[in-house]
């Protein structure tokens, strides 16, 4: 088993890896605990709908998007490109239609915890390893996401959860890490965080955090080369003191 020093990186993708010296665990998306970019991007599309004004993201435009962090800039970056001016008032608005479908659609569909994820939070938990829940999404998709994995994932073990309301400077600016590690009273050098977008890779480096990459099913686009280690999935990870 291939160990990673804490003040060390490895890019070696394959086999086994553990990481030593390990007090916290960051998850740091939404994406990180479930795959849900597909209903994202569904949700995103009926809102558009709802608000009569022409756009349909497909998953090609989707995935170039998901390089920055937050619904609502890349509805406001989208309507810049095509010359619509909308209201801080309105993307607000357009984005909470989307919330609100999103969490209509994860009541409705099958939704599995990502390969490794229960795993891994079980075992932090045995190991006396806090964790944390990093996110730049809404308190409400927080709870969405929870209630879909609740058979899952025991949530109750997270010692933090940080989302959109808890920060001034969304990721990829290192707030909600530093909050985090704040919360906990720890510091970065303990810490172990998993991203799947670039925007959380530079989030969590910039607070100094070793970051393990996990890109979803549309991330493929996206450059992890910022990140310690890019893996498939948690399994092959192993945490301990």
């Amino acid at each position: 088993m291939q160990e990673i020093n804490l003040t060390l990186k490895s890019k070696k993708p394959d086999g086994n890896h553990e990481i030593k010296g390990v007090s916290a665990l960051f998850l740091g998306s939404i994406g990180t605990i479930a795959e849900t970019s597909v209903l994202q991007l569904e949700a995103f599309n009926r809102a558009f709908v709802n608000f009569n004004i022409g756009w349909r993201w497909s998953e090609e435009e989707y995935t170039q998007m998901l390089k920055q962090a937050g619904g609502r800039r890349r509805i406001k970056d989208y309507a810049a490109k095509k010359n619509l001016v909308l209201s801080e008032a309105e993307i607000i608005e357009i984005h909470q239609c989307k919330t609100d479908i999103f969490s209509e659609l994860l009541v409705t569909r099958e939704i599995k915890a990502r390969e490794g994820v229960p795993e891994i939070i079980k075992n932090c938990a045995e190991k006396n390893i806090k964790l944390g829940w990093v996110t730049t999404t809404s308190d409400q998709n927080v709870k969405a996401i929870k209630d879909a994995t609740s058979n899952q994932i025991d949530f109750s073990l997270f010692s933090t959860i940080i989302t959109e309301d808890d920060v001034k400077n969304p990721k990829p600016a290192p707030d909600s890490y530093l909050k985090a590690l704040q919360k906990l009273g720890i510091d970065a050098g303990e810490a172990v965080a998993v991203e799947d977008s670039n925007s959380g890779v530079s989030s969590a480096k910039s607070a100094s955090v070793i970051c393990i990459a996990v890109p979803g099913e549309y991330g493929y686009l996206q450059d992890f080369t910022y990140a310690d280690i890019s893996l498939s999935d948690l399994h092959c990870l192993t945490l301990s003191h």
